[in-house]
C-alpha cells in the first residue's frame, strides 16, 4: 500500500513539472487575436471583436496630412456594421482609432528602416502588440516613384497580414482630391485598403488582379478613393465606401452579356449595387450605379452578348475571366504582424523590403468631376438609415 502510494505521488510531482513547462495559452473568447485579460486592460469588451489603430500624422512641406473632420467616425462606421458575429450576440467590430501628435518633417519615406525611426519614437511600447501603427505621411519614394498612396508591411505569406501600415497622400495630385471638402474620403477610402491589407486582404478578393468591377471592395482600384457606385431606391445614388460583403460572378472578358450585366446577385438586400471599368486608358472610367442588367460594357451605345471587352485595362491588356470577389468580412486575419504577440518581437521578425506598393496617381481612375462631386460619399450604416426613410 505505501508502494502504491508512494508511485501515486510520484505521478501526481510529474505531472506539476510537466504542466509548468508547458505553454499557456491564453483565451481568446471573441477570437480577435486578442487575450481576453489584454482586453480587460484596454477597456474592451472580450466578447465582442476590436481592432485597434494608433496613427501619427506628419506636417509636411507646409501641408498638415492630419485626418480630417469626421475621418474617425467615417472608418469606425465601416467597421461597426460588419456582418461579423460575436459572442455576445451582436454583429458588428469596435474600431479604436487613437490619433497620437503630429510629426514636423519634410522626411519622403523610402524604406521601412526610415518608417521605424518614427514608429520608435511615437508609439507607445504599450501598444505594439495591441495596435496596428499608422502613419500619415506625404510621400513614398519607392523605385522613384513618388505619388504611391500607401502600402501595407505583409511579407511573404501575404494573407498573414501585417500591423503596419502607411497612407501617404501629400503628393500635389492626391493632397485635397477630389477636392477639399472630400478629401477625407480619399483618406478614408485609403485608410481602409491599407489597413484591409493588414488584415490580410488582397486587390482582387481571392487574388491581386486589381480594377475588378466584379469585386465590390474599397480593396479593388476601382473603388478605393471614390467608392462603390450604388443606388437607394427611392433615396437616390451614392458611393459606398465598405468591403465585400457578397461575392461578385465571375466575368468572362472575352464572352460579355450586356443584357443580363452581373445579374441579379448585385441586387444586395434590396439595394442595386453598379460598376466602374475602364474600356481605354486604363484611367477614365465609365460606372453604372445598378449593374444588375443592361450594362454597355465596351461603352457603344448598344446592348448585346457576346461581347469582347477588357474591363480592368491599366492592370493588364489581356482578355481573360475576372475571377468574382470574395466575402471579405468573413477572412479576416486578426493577428497580423506584432498582433497578439506576447513580446515585442525584434524588428528583424518583420519585413524590410517595400513588397506591395498600392495605388499610385497615374493608376488612379479619372471620373468626371461632376460625378465625383455630386454623388453622396456614405457608408452601411447611413445606407441602412436611408432604407428605413423610403
Amino acid at each position: 500500500m505505501l508502494r502504491f502510494k508512494g508511485k501515486v505521488f510520484s505521478i501526481l510531482v510529474f505531472l506539476f513539472l510537466l504542466s509548468a513547462t508547458l505553454p499557456v495559452f491564453a483565451v481568446d473568447t471573441d477570437s480577435d487575436g486578442l487575450a481576453d485579460d489584454v482586453e480587460a486592460q484596454l477597456g474592451s469588451s472580450p466578447r465582442h471583436k476590436d481592432i485597434f489603430v494608433y496613427i501619427n500624422s506628419f506636417v509636411w512641406n507646409g501641408k498638415n496630412l492630419k485626418p480630417r473632420g469626421n475621418f474617425t467616425q467615417i472608418v469606425k462606421s465601416v467597421f461597426s456594421t460588419a456582418p461579423v458575429t460575436n459572442p455576445d450576440g451582436t454583429t458588428g467590430i469596435n474600431l479604436h482609432v487613437e490619433i497620437g501628435p503630429n510629426i514636423k518633417t519634410n522626411t519622403i519615406i523610402a524604406s521601412w528602416e526610415d518608417f521605424d525611426f518614427f514608429k520608435d519614437q511615437y508609439l507607445p511600447s504599450a501598444k505594439r502588440a495591441t495596435h496596428h501603427y499608422c502613419l500619415f505621411v506625404g510621400e513614398m519614394n519607392i523605385n522613384g516613384e513618388l505619388s504611391i498612396s500607401g502600402i501595407s508591411r505583409n511579407g511573404a505569406v501575404f494573407k498573414q497580414g501585417a500591423s503596419d501600415f502607411m497612407v501617404a497622400l501629400g503628393h500635389p495630385a492626391w493632397f485635397n482630391y477630389p477636392t477639399a471638402p472630400l478629401y477625407k474620403w480619399t483618406q478614408a477610402g485609403t485608410f481602409i485598403h491599407e489597413l484591409g491589407h493588414n488584415l490580410g486582404f488582397m486587390h482582387g478578393g481571392g487574388d491581386h488582379i486589381s480594377y475588378k468591377p466584379n469585386h465590390l471592395s474599397l480593396m479593388s482600384y476601382a473603388y478605393q478613393t471614390d467608392g462603390i457606385p450604388i443606388t437607394i431606391p427611392g433615396q437616390g445614388l451614392f458611393y459606398l465606401y465598405d468591403y465585400a460583403r457578397f461575392a461578385g460572378p465571375n466575368l468572362n472578358e472575352g464572352n460579355l452579356s450586356e443584357i443580363a450585366g452581373m445579374g441579379q446577385k448585385l441586387n444586395f438586400e434590396g439595394t442595386p449595387y453598379g460598376a466602374r471599368w475602364f474600356v481605354t486608358d486604363g484611367r477614365t472610367g465609365i460606372e453604372v450605379f445598378d449593374a444588375s442588367s443592361n450594362v454597355d460594357w465596351n461603352d457603344d451605345g448598344l446592348l448585346r452578348n457576346g461581347v469582347r471587352q477588357n474591363l480592368n485595362r491599366g492592370f493588364d491588356e489581356k482578355i481573360g475571366n475576372l475571377r468574382g470577389g470574395v466575402v471579405e468580412w468573413n477572412r479576416i486575419f486578426y493577428k497580423g504582424g506584432l498582433i497578439g504577440k506576447g513580446a515585442v518581437q525584434a524588428k528583424s521578425a518583420l519585413p524590410s523590403d517595400f513588397l506591395y506598393p498600392c495605388m499610385k496617381v497615374s493608376e488612379r481612375p479619372a471620373m468626371p468631376m461632376s460625378a465625383t462631386q455630386n454623388v453622396p460619399r456614405i457608408t452601411f450604416q447611413d445606407l441602412q438609415a436611408l432604407r428605413k426613410k423610403k
